[in-house]
């Protein structure tokens, strides 16, 4: 059976319901990050936020420089 793409709402239930844990990774990285302001409202990242058990602060290839 083939498992068709989902929103990050019923990715989380599903990996809730066999007792996971979830994580944002990379949520602020330029361009593709889950907290893009510019894709995402404020009120859209606070219900993301509130879905997931981590939030990834920190990872080695984000930086503040432009590429």
């Amino acid at each position: 059976m083939k498992e068709e793409g989902c929103n990050l709402k019923e990715a989380v239930r599903k990996v809730k319901r066999q007792g996971g844990f979830t994580s944002l990774a990379h949520p602020f990285r330029t361009g593709e990050g889950w907290f893009d302001a510019k894709r995402r409202g404020e009120k859209e990242i606070k219900k993301m936020i509130q879905l997931v058990d981590m939030i990834e602060v920190a990872n080695a290839k984000d930086t503040l420089e432009k590429e």
